[in-house]
């Protein structure tokens, strides 16, 4: 499941800084790397711990496919088997495209313009706000 975290900025610069800890069962041993659906994000850092771990695994190296809107956590050492919690602090932008988490225009009671914060995650449009797996097919809750 996810753990998700986000302070916007509706009213400046339409950045929000977002934190998502994903809570997985990893099955394989000696997985150094993973992969999730992303677009229009920055990844800040990454870490993983396992649930018998005493300290967190950060990454080496991350990679981004802007082709298939996905990116790659790859890390210092094999994880291990079994539950843990992959962390990530990301930034993203509240874009004008009414998909993810996006901003809106609008003009209240009194005639005043002003901007409302909105989501969209219809079919492949929550990785425009958090790191996820977002295949409808493979969607956690």
């Amino acid at each position: 499941y996810y753990d998700l975290t986000i302070e916007t900025n509706g009213g400046g610069n339409f950045r929000f800084n977002g934190n998502v800890k994903i809570h997985v069962n990893l099955r394989k041993e000696g997985l150094n790397k993973i992969t999730l659906h992303s677009k229009e994000l920055h990844l800040e850092s990454c870490s993983f711990k396992g649930q018998n771990s005493k300290e967190p695994t950060g990454v080496s190296k991350i990679v981004y496919d802007l082709k298939l809107n996905t990116v790659t956590m790859v890390f210092k050492a094999p994880l291990p088997k079994g539950p843990g919690v992959l962390n990530i602090a990301y930034i993203g932008t509240h874009n004008d495209q009414m998909a993810g988490f996006y901003r809106s225009g609008y003009v209240d009671r009194q005639g005043n313009k002003a901007v409302m914060l909105s989501t969209q995650f219809e079919a492949l449009d929550a990785r425009r706000c958090f790191p996820c797996v977002d295949e409808p097919a493979q969607k956690a809750v």
